[in-house]
């Protein structure tokens, strides 16, 4: 058993319970940010290496968010900044045009999990799946030279991006029952995995699973750009997966990185020289820089998302360090779900038919939107993300270590963003505090 920490500080209450979880076969790094979740009990920003062969795999690593991730889009500056001219209607149109299981019981996002020679069997819908779920438009500044300028004239622009952050939906939750199912017979997960096994399962079902995330992300994209007229400005390929009588189309992604997923290793990565055949590497809410194409990772919900680039502006960066080719995916939850039910209720008791409470409410209400809860008693509280449930991006000392210092950070800033919104408990619970 190996438990390694990526920076300094104290991950104590982590690696304790890492350490109960894992066989004496298996190894973890706790990358910065390492934390478990309040509420799911699930791991976030951890890796780990497991023996493939290995019987009895720790079924409870294992988070049912399968395939989620961030997708990007690159937009044209003019077209965006004209529709920012009327921000409040840019997002309210983009909360609209994107499909949320939160809010409405007849969506069901995402494709099924099984196939038909790659293809889908069925059309589906896209959509959120999660409370993690956002998108919208984002802004950043780039440092280049001016068209027809001379080397040495560079300055900053303002560049603009659609941004879509979600799961996959139907296709990660089938393959979360039948994993679940099959390791609760103590098998190992090279059998798992095996082809032949009456579970359905195989190594094309982990990519079928990410390409559902990609796939679900594309379409929410073209769909709030549809909604805020810029269609016209995407670039779309055909989707080879998708079934025959859907002729969806998806547009062409800048950055498509890929969080809690599973691959097969059969090499060493940089800094590891011991023998990795038959082992496998989850990435515990991390981005998995082997099925991701470029880099974007999260902060907090107002602080935005945060890319990194070569020298030359490339986005297509294949990351590769010694923490198994990954990176915290999210920041450090720092505040519960509960217990800020509890604080909101009373904020609300002491001014019963305010609008809202947050003391940004003015610039929040502005820039994110999300879809009514639909009763009328039950005050509007914006999405839990927004109060400060997690810190920002912080991580910044360990880049050499995480091989991100040859790299330029590019800090996406929300402008119009939909959020899924909070659950109904959490806010029948908000609601009940107030009275």
């Amino acid at each position: 058993m190996s438990i390694s920490c990526i920076d300094d500080k104290d991950y104590s209450d982590v690696h304790s319970v890492v350490a109960s979880m894992i066989r004496p076969c298996d190894a973890a790094i706790l990358l910065p940010g390492a934390c478990i979740s309040s509420e799911s009990k699930t791991m976030k920003n951890v890796v780990f290496e497991l023996n493939g062969s290995a019987p009895s795999v720790p079924l409870q690593l294992f988070s049912p968010s399968w395939g989620h991730g961030v997708s990007v889009v690159r937009l044209d500056t003019n077209d965006v900044e004209a529709r920012l001219r009327e921000r409040r209607q840019t997002v309210n149109s983009i909360v609209s045009a994107i499909p949320n299981e939160l809010r409405d019981r007849s969506v069901e996002v995402g494709p099924a999990l099984l196939d038909c020679d790659g293809r889908d069997t069925d059309p589906w819908r896209h959509g959120f799946d999660s409370t993690a779920c956002c998108a919208g438009i984002y802004s950043a500044d780039e440092i280049r030279t001016p068209d027809g300028c001379n080397t040495g004239t560079s300055r900053v622009h303002r560049v603009y991006y659609a941004v879509a952050k979600a799961g996959a939906g139907r296709a990660a939750q089938e393959f979360h029952a039948k994993l679940s199912q099959t390791l609760r017979s103590g098998v190992s997960l090279d059998q798992a995995f095996a082809s032949g096994i009456e579970n359905g399962l195989t190594v094309e079902s982990i990519r079928r699973v990410e390409d559902a995330g990609m796939r679900n992300r594309s379409r929410i994209i073209a769909s709030m750009m549809d909604a805020i007229g810029m269609s016209d400005f995407l670039s779309l390929v055909p989707d080879c997966a998708n079934c025959p009588s859907d002729y969806t189309r998806r547009p062409v992604l800048l950055v498509n990185s890929v969080t809690n997923s599973i691959v097969h290793v059969d090499g060493s990565s940089a800094g590891y020289n011991h023998d990795l055949k038959g082992r496998w590497r989850y990435y515990a809410g991390s981005l998995n820089g082997i099925a991701s194409d470029g880099i974007c990772v999260c902060s907090n919900a107002s602080h935005g998302m945060m890319s990194y680039i070569t020298a030359n502006g490339e986005y297509s960066v294949k990351l590769r360090n010694i923490a198994y080719d990954s990176l915290p995916f999210g920041t450090r939850k720092i505040s519960s779900i509960t217990k800020l039910a509890s604080t909101l209720g009373a904020e609300y008791k002491k001014t019963p038919h305010a609008r809202s409470v947050h003391p940004d409410a003015e610039w929040i209400r502005d820039h994110f939107g999300w879809l009514p809860h639909g009763q009328q008693d039950w005050p509007d509280v914006e999405p839990a993300p927004l109060w400060g449930t997690h810190e920002s991006i912080n991580w910044q000392s360990t880049a050499h270590k995480l091989a991100l210092s040859d790299l330029r950070s590019v800090h996406m800033r929300p402008e119009a963003v939909a959020l899924a919104g909070n659950e109904t408990s959490k806010l029948r619970a908000i609601y009940k505090a107030s009275q």
